[in-house]
């Protein structure tokens, strides 16, 4: 169950964040997404919703277990993959994809936390004007440039996110390390991670490669599209078998 903090009900902002949170994660219907019950007012004038109850760990507590192998996080992030490529039919993107959102359950993953979704296209829950300006709202280290500089999002800020996601899973170190918006940004656009089968020589030179596209500093020198990274990772899982 989760209820507008009450130091936040009196935020108009809060209350807007909070009410298409709601909005956008009741019309994603989907396997890998967190289900929606009911959401409403209590009688205290106390916004809520209710979830589905997630029986899993998060990608953050298996981590503590250690890094991820090859096919492992393949795994994952074929299932996310295909899970964002939905939200995106959908007019919907995450812009906060991180390990803490993310849980293993015997099903399968399932995404949590729309807390900070954007609307893709004008026809969204989130309303017209949800995908023209943006916040800094977000994790350092998972964030696309474009979130940071408060510009325009697309589809590709996710991308970048997945692609960042990925690469945490492997070293468990975030591609751009950085303690402010600036440092972030000009690790962003003037510098290359170091490609991760490098730092884990398990995994391939063709996923590292698609990891680097992922997080291109242009938004257009990036996959064009979630359905596009599913069918790279998925081609990548097989060569492995």
């Amino acid at each position: 169950i989760k209820v507008l903090a009450a130091n936040l009900a009196r935020q108009q902002a809060s209350i807007l964040r909070f009410t298409k949170e709601a909005a956008a994660m009741a019309k994603l219907s989907h396997p890998n997404i967190v289900y929606v019950l009911d959401r409403g007012v209590t009688r205290q004038r106390h916004q809520y919703f209710i979830m589905e109850f997630v029986d899993g760990c998060s990608l953050r507590d298996l981590l503590r277990d250690g890094a991820f192998a090859p096919l492992e996080a393949l795994q994952i992030l074929l299932q996310l993959s295909r899970t964002m490529e939905y939200a995106h039919a959908q007019g919907v993107i995450h812009r906060d994809l991180k390990p803490e959102n993310a849980f293993i359950t015997n099903q399968g993953l399932v995404l949590a936390d729309f807390g900070i979704v954007k609307a893709v296209q004008d026809d969204t829950p989130l309303g017209p004007e949800a995908a023209k300006v943006t916040e800094i709202i977000g994790t350092p280290g998972f964030m696309a440039p474009e979130q940071l500089q408060q510009q325009t999002l697309t589809p590709q800020t996710d991308i970048f996110a997945l692609g960042a996601l990925l690469y945490f899973l492997a070293p468990r170190e975030v591609p751009f390390p950085g303690h402010t918006v600036y440092q972030l940004v000009h690790a962003m656009r003037e510098t290359r991670p170091l490609a991760i089968n490098e730092l884990r020589p398990e995994f391939s030179w063709s996923l590292a490669n698609t990891i680097q596209a992922c997080l291109a500093y242009d938004p257009e020198q990036r996959p064009k599209s979630m359905a596009s990274v599913f069918y790279q990772l998925d081609r990548h899982a097989r060569l492995i078998g």
